[in-house]
């Protein structure tokens, strides 16, 4: 999942990583964050998902690697 660092949109993935476990789909799982100013850390938003962190996209050159490792499939 994708989410900024702000409680709110954090709690929105919350809720879907409920989803995800109630599918059995936890295991492939994981939390890109978006950080924004006044955002919690990557540990807190890892507490509040419950997901583990797998990559905090800070510029543009990040969105370009992730995107383009998304396209290599």
């Amino acid at each position: 999942m994708i989410s900024t660092t702000d409680e709110v949109a954090l709690e929105d993935a919350r809720e879907k990583a409920v989803w995800v476990r109630s599918l059995k789909r936890d295991e492939c799982a994981g939390l890109v964050l978006l950080p924004v100013s006044g955002g919690v850390s990557a540990a807190q938003a890892e507490h509040i998902t419950g997901l583990p962190v797998c990559t905090i996209i800070r510029d543009s050159a990040h969105i370009q690697q992730l995107a383009a490792w998304i396209a290599q499939d």
